[in-house]
């Protein structure tokens, strides 16, 4: 018997909250060889190669043949038939429930029945992501438009530079649990300071991504020996410039945290 596995709501959450959730789910799927479907996906689902046009949000396959509520639909045909014969195990998580760890990283996780419906943001899996991760990295590739942005921006970079990405977010963190980690630009300045240290003998081009307009004038205390690019590309083709540097400085954020795993480089934290 087929087994099937739905996201059937995030709870809320942007691109990287979403994303973080869904790559985890995906490597338990992966794992149990489930397959997934997230009609939850459908707003940042044009952002990807794997789920541009693919109305079941499947990593497993692109459905753009379907129509666009297939997902949801298909959702209430299992809600309907579970009525009748208990095949779905509903699992919730989020801040209330604490995090739910999957398989392969939590063994113990064993539900018992072939349809299983996640609900929640939570959901993580360190190891199945390790495991898997070349898989999960295909899918959740950009979008050509995308790639093609980033290549572009890339390209604008000193070739031998060692790039250090400097994520600044401030427009949400200002009120999120009372300011914590709401950072005046001194602040990244500082741990730009800290980084150039760090590499003594490279030459640094410190690339800017923020939730805000910035100008140059702002930077203008950083050693003269190292370079500062401003990037005003979208959220996703941030993201995977990100990625792509061999650092990255920010606060705690799954954008950052996303980006540093996909790039496999080091995440400087500022707290």
């Amino acid at each position: 018997m087929m087994k099937l596995l739905i996201i059937e709501s995030h709870n809320g959450g942007r691109l990287a909250n979403q994303l973080w959730n869904f790559i985890s789910i995906y490597a338990y799927a992966v794992e149990k060889k489930y397959f997934l479907v997230n009609p939850t996906f459908a707003e940042y689902s044009g952002l990807f190669a794997q789920f541009k046009n693919n109305p079941l949000g499947s990593p497993n396959a692109n459905f753009n043949f379907l129509p666009k509520n297939s997902g949801q639909l298909l959702l209430k045909v299992i809600k309907k038939l579970n009525k009748i014969i208990p095949i779905a195990h509903s699992v919730q998580t989020g801040e209330a429930d604490g995090a739910i760890i999957l398989p392969p990283t939590n063994p113990d996780f064993k539900p018992d029945k072939p349809v299983l419906l996640f609900n929640g943001w939570l959901f993580r899996n360190t190891t199945g992501l390790e495991k898997h991760r070349t898989e999960v990295m295909h899918k959740f590739r950009p979008a050509q438009e995308f790639q093609d942005q980033i290549d572009k921006f890339w390209q604008r970079l000193p070739e031998d530079s060692f790039k250090i990405a400097v994520h600044i977010r401030r427009t949400d963190y200002k009120q999120h649990l009372d300011g914590r980690y709401f950072f005046e630009i001194e602040r990244y300045l500082k741990e730009m300071a800290v980084r150039s240290k760090a590499h003594p003998d490279k030459a640094i081009c410190f690339v800017i991504f923020s939730d805000e307009p910035r100008e140059m004038v702002e930077f203008k205390s950083v050693d003269s020996r190292h370079q500062v690019v401003i990037s005003k590309n979208p959220a996703i083709v941030d993201l995977f410039l990100l990625s792509k540097c061999d650092e990255i400085i920010g606060p705690p954020s799954t954008f950052s945290q996303f980006a540093s795993w996909y790039g496999q480089n080091r995440l400087n934290v500022i707290e």
